[in-house]
């Protein structure tokens, strides 16, 4: 198996650069031909996420649903399918930020009870809880 760092995953997303997409296009092609899924961590996910939002003006609707598209390629795969469908249920239950969901969902996966923050938009989700 190989796993993609965030450059590829955003060249593959947005398509911004010809040769850079073509190069990430075929290396999906290829994971999918050879049944061999890339994966995507948790942590590629993140910062792509971000860069989507900062760098490209994604929409929080645009990302989560790029992660849907996502979930269904048979080129991808994750280091946990219950933590990105987790995500992608909070995501369009909830106004959390979507980093904040990935990190409030990992450290639950992990086993935390919660996740502490100083973040009172954070601290309104179920995956938190406020600093006292």
């Amino acid at each position: 198996m190989k796993a993609i760092d965030t450059n590829v995953l955003v060249r593959f997303l947005v398509r911004d650069d010809a040769d850079m997409t073509e190069r990430a296009r075929r290396i999906f092609e290829q994971a999918r031909d050879r049944s061999e899924p890339l994966l995507i961590s948790t942590l590629v996910l993140l910062e792509t996420f971000w860069v989507l939002r900062s760098s490209y003006a994604f929409s929080r609707e645009a990302i989560v649903e790029s992660v849907k598209q996502l979930l269904i390629l048979p080129a991808v795969t994750f280091e946990s399918y219950g933590l990105i469908r987790a995500f992608i249920h909070e995501a369009t239950a909830a106004d959390t930020d979507l980093a904040d969901i990935l990190i409030g969902l990992q450290a639950k996966t992990a086993g935390a009870e919660t996740t502490m923050t100083f973040d009172n938009k954070a601290a309104k989700s179920a995956l938190f809880t406020m600093m006292p």
